[in-house]
């Protein structure tokens, strides 16, 4: 199966203010408050990108699973250019702290979550 060319998530947020002066996270946050949509989940879409201990449940859980979408679809890159397992985790912990999650707990999502995506990703040619 051939996954997503790895782009250090950083990188691409710090480039959309660059080029437009604003963020996907920002944008999708915006079209949802136009739409009425919950403040819960206009902050979830806004904070995706953001790990840090005063996030909402709600925002906590969209932010882990972004970084558990990134360490499922670049698990195949070549390890060195791959940030070090115990790097991404720290980045998660304060996530994984509101969600009342364990290691053990990330680690079988991630796992499950892997299954899932590669069962999809086979019956639809990926």
């Amino acid at each position: 199966m051939t996954t997503a060319p790895l782009v250090d998530p950083a990188d691409l947020l710090e480039t959309e203010r660059v080029v437009f002066g604003l963020t996907h996270a920002d944008i999708g946050a915006a079209v949802v408050e136009a739409w009425g949509l919950p403040l819960t989940i206009v902050d979830g879409i806004r904070d995706h990108h953001e790990a840090h201990e005063d996030l909402s449940a709600v925002s906590a859980a969209v932010a882990l699973a972004c970084a558990m979408s990134f360490e499922i679809t670049t698990r195949d890159t070549d390890p060195e250019e791959q940030e070090s397992e115990v790097a991404r985790r720290r980045e998660v912990t304060p996530l994984m702290k509101i969600l009342q999650l364990d290691d053990d707990d990330y680690r079988e999502i991630v796992a499950r979550s892997s299954e899932r995506f590669d069962e999809v990703a086979d019956r639809y040619g990926g």
